[in-house]
């Protein structure tokens, strides 16, 4: 089994939650695995990856709406992870 990393390498161009956002979205999961299956190559599936359309907003304020909820969802759930890791240990 091997992973493939997708990031952002332009962040002033899309950034990594929005990004984030729409690799989550049903409609780019479904373009996902149907481009990937359980006998395909790490080689192929990335170059297969290239394929996925993100269905970016037009909207320039949705898209910021979007990153900052996500970004904020992330720093909560990083914050209640590390609360829940400092109650474990006491």
């Amino acid at each position: 089994m091997g992973f493939l990393i997708i990031k952002s390498l332009k962040k002033d161009i899309l950034s990594p939650y929005l990004l984030f956002y729409l690799i989550n979205q049903k409609i780019v999961k479904q373009q996902i695995e149907e481009k990937t299956f359980v006998q395909a190559t790490l080689s192929t599936i990335g170059d297969r990856l290239k394929e996925v359309i993100l269905p970016i907003p037009k909207s320039k304020e949705l898209q910021e709406k979007i990153i900052k909820d996500i970004q904020n969802i992330i720093e909560v759930r990083r914050e209640l992870r590390l609360n829940l890791s400092n109650y474990m240990e006491e």
